[in-house]
């Protein structure tokens, strides 16, 4: 009985090495991945084919707002954009896709004019796609959080649900083809990576992954995209009649009809959304992983999985 118990404790002992030793040496070569190319990735210069609209959040203008008025203001320039959008598509200067850097929740203000402009944007032949918030997913069911989300505005959007959960790994930014959620049932509930199915809809020769992989994220410099970037700017309390603004310090009822016409057009807020802390803006990981994606990976290895 106690040689017994003594190839148990070895067995376990042996065990715990080997875990161990696996994060000991998945987190060397994430520093090693880290030194030799994250510098080479800020030379990094993106493709043509993305322009980034900062929509900016109504309490930069206005600290005070409640909550649900920031949050109708907010629907409302995102309604005002799309609907410039949809006309700019109908004149013939028609984007790729359209892709909305966020969530948006089962809350009723502002919500069918949201579900008119995506549809009228849609019957311009150009999709729409948004995000499903996937963070925390291992701590809840998917239908728990589908009922946190306004599902029929998702039932319009391209993919219906899309992650764009990131990992920071000591400075190394990735993230999964698909984030799995359990159902009530305990069944699996995959949600897709938005750079991953966006870039499958749209790139030649671009395939989604069989199984769950992960994919390291390369972000080049915080200014290479600033020449493909406008700020599309409302005066405080309004949620129409917004101006885009360009680099240059122009401003314009419509977007220049070279940003748009077979671009992929990226809304979302630089300034307030930083999903990774003193990292870039979400929008901007967001344009560079869809950048990537459309470039078949520019990644020449991928650390330890």
């Amino acid at each position: 009985m106690k040689r017994l118990a003594i190839y148990v404790i070895a067995f376990l002992v042996l065990l715990l090495l080997v875990v161990t030793q696996t994060d000991v040496w998945k987190h060397f070569d994430y520093l090693v991945y880290e030194k030799l190319y994250l510098d080479r990735d800020r030379d990094l210069r993106p493709t043509d084919r993305l322009t980034i609209v900062d929509l900016p959040d109504p309490t930069l203008q206005n600290p005070d707002l409640r909550a649900d008025e920031r949050l109708k203001l907010f629907r409302q320039r995102q309604v005002d954009f799309l609907s410039r959008v949809a006309r700019q598509a109908a004149d013939g200067a028609r984007p790729d896709a359209v892709v909305l850097d966020f969530y948006f929740r089962n809350v009723t203000d502002e919500l069918e004019n949201l579900k008119t402009a995506v549809r009228s944007m849609k019957e311009t032949g150009v999709p729409v796609y948004a995000v499903f918030d996937t963070r925390n997913h291992e701590r809840t069911t998917f239908e728990e959080r589908e009922k946190e989300h306004a599902r029929d505005l998702y039932g319009e959007f391209e993919g219906v649900y899309l992650h764009t959960l990131l990992t920071n790994h000591g400075g190394v930014l990735t993230y999964l083809s698909d984030i799995e959620f359990r159902t009530e049932q305990g069944w699996p509930r995959p949600v897709e990576a938005l750079p991953v199915r966006v870039a499958a809809d749209l790139g030649d020769k671009v395939e989604r992954p069989a199984t769950i992989r992960g994919y390291v994220l390369p972000v080049g410099a915080a200014s290479a995209f600033s020449d493909q970037t406008y700020v599309f700017r409302h005066a405080a309390g309004q949620g129409t009649s917004g101006q885009f603004e360009g680099t240059g310090g122009s401003s314009s009822a419509t977007l220049p009809e070279s940003a748009v016409d077979d671009r992929i057009l990226l809304l979302g807020s630089l300034e307030t959304d930083r999903p990774v802390a003193d990292g870039p803006a979400g929008p901007l990981l967001v344009a560079w992983a869809i950048d990537d994606q459309l470039n078949g990976n520019r990644n020449a290895k991928t650390p330890l999985d």
